[in-house]
């Protein structure tokens, strides 16, 4: 199917204001541009392009394997936007092998590149200014038949901190 989508409620809180809380986490569609898939445009709430770590889901790390300075480039690591990816057969051959030994991600692409709102998710956008991020990355196989994933990440925008509550 040239279309797909996921959708991912959240019902724990933010656990900052308020105590319960209902939201969406991801609520987006890829739509393959290929029957191949190597391209494909993503559009909706989902995970920002800003390091490894925003794209590993929490079932693919340890509790602390996570820096904090991620937080600040991208609060709740997700938001409103659109993005378009690349990935060779190859490359979606190993990423779904990383993901499935929990050493990777998935599938974002050889190159990626997103603009989003920049204010995270569920969130007013407050400034109008789009944050733009970009994704160059490759699995390769080594010798003895394992992978690595290396990539660089870039993203630039400017963030509105919220007042802290009265």
């Amino acid at each position: 199917a040239p279309l797909s989508f996921y959708l991912q409620p959240a019902f724990e809180g933010s656990q900052v204001r308020e105590l319960h809380n209902s939201e969406m986490v991801d609520a987006f569609a890829d739509y393959f541009i290929t029957k191949d898939k190597v391209h494909r445009v993503r559009f909706g709430l989902q995970r920002t392009p800003n390091a490894f770590d925003t794209y590993r889901s929490s079932s693919n790390r340890q509790e602390l394997d996570r820096h904090e300075s991620i937080q600040s480039g991208a609060p709740g690591e997700r938001d409103l936007g659109i993005a378009y990816y690349w990935s060779p057969k190859v490359s979606q051959m190993r990423y779904a092998q990383l993901a499935t030994y929990h050493n990777g991600p998935g599938d974002y692409g050889d190159f990626g590149i997103m603009v989003w709102n920049g204010q995270s998710r569920n969130k007013p956008e407050l400034n109008y200014d789009n944050h733009v991020g970009v994704r160059l990355a490759h699995p390769f196989e080594l010798p003895n038949g394992r992978l690595l994933e290396a990539g660089v990440f870039a993203f630039r925008g400017q963030f509105v901190v919220d007042p802290p509550p009265a």
